[in-house]
């Protein structure tokens, strides 16, 4: 399968020049949680982890709304990953899922010879691949037992901190000790998007994980197969399910868990066809 087939032909670009506040204003508006930087070429690429990274690491020891602001006019170059791995139209879909599970990206820029963007491939349009996967294998098998969480009333910018100190994109959100929620890194960003455009940076400083958390809380079995949690996510566009287990939380299973879980099985597969069986 080639990587043409399943990329987004038309992701969000921003040239080096461009304030961050233009790029969250393109990952608020398109849903994606990545920028392309590109004049003519591809040069950066920026993600949701980096800017939130950005923010909390300008706001370690603490932050005043006038300096919050003031990041917003930083240059996007300032923040990106520069001169990233980028893969073509016609490289095959295992290529850019190596790629991806070697370096731990979650994503890749999509670009021709001359390095002209063309698209991108993240986590989630690789699990449409699971179509094509016979085997069964189930989520036991692959998910995250060891799951960190956060209290409701914990200001905003300590989640966000956690997050990028321990490399997290989500955290459920518990409440004496019930799972009410999940907080994800495209959360905390929406809210400091909304806060700069709005010209209110306070009201993220002030923010508690409660004012900002997803209240909806989509679980599964571990006996659930693969499949059917790369169609939940595919479907309702979410990067994660809690694992529940007769009332309690035993796990999670997320894209990154998937592309590791497909990475396996196309390997297998391929492997079994040089050796003919």
């Amino acid at each position: 399968m080639k990587i043409s087939t399943l990329m987004i032909p038309d992701p969000p670009i921003s040239d080096s020049e461009e304030m961050i506040l233009t790029s969250l204003r393109k990952v608020r508006d398109r849903g994606i949680g990545r920028v392309i930087v590109a004049d003519k070429v591809v040069k950066g690429i920026v993600s949701t982890r980096d800017l939130i990274s950005f923010f909390v690491s300008n706001c370690a020891g603490g932050c005043r709304e006038r300096e919050v602001s003031s990041m917003a006019s930083i240059r996007i170059s300032q923040v990106m990953s520069r001169d990233p791995i980028t893969v073509s139209l016609d490289d095959d879909l295992m290529d850019a899922l190596s790629i991806m599970v070697a370096r731990n990206f979650g994503s890749l820029p999509v670009a021709d010879r001359e390095r002209r963007p063309r698209g991108l491939i993240t986590e989630r349009e690789l699990l449409l691949a699971y179509r094509d996967v016979p085997e069964v294998l189930h989520v036991s098998n692959f998910m995250s037992k060891k799951v960190s969480t956060v209290e409701e009333q914990e200001p905003l910018i300590d989640a966000a901190a956690r997050m990028v100190r321990r490399g997290f994109r989500r955290l459920p959100v518990v409440r004496e000790g019930q799972v009410v929620g999940m907080l994800t890194a495209a959360d905390v960003l929406k809210k400091i998007t909304e806060a700069l455009l709005n010209g209110n940076p306070g009201t993220l400083l002030s923010a508690k994980v409660a004012d900002t958390m997803n209240h909806r809380v989509i679980a599964v079995e571990p006996d659930a197969t693969l499949q059917e949690v790369a169609t939940t996510l595919v479907q309702k566009k979410i990067g994660s399910l809690l694992v529940m287990e007769r009332g309690n939380l035993v796990g999670i299973i997320t894209e990154r868990d998937l592309l590791l879980a497909l990475h396996y099985l196309l390997y297998l597969k391929a492997t079994r066809g040089k050796m003919g069986v």
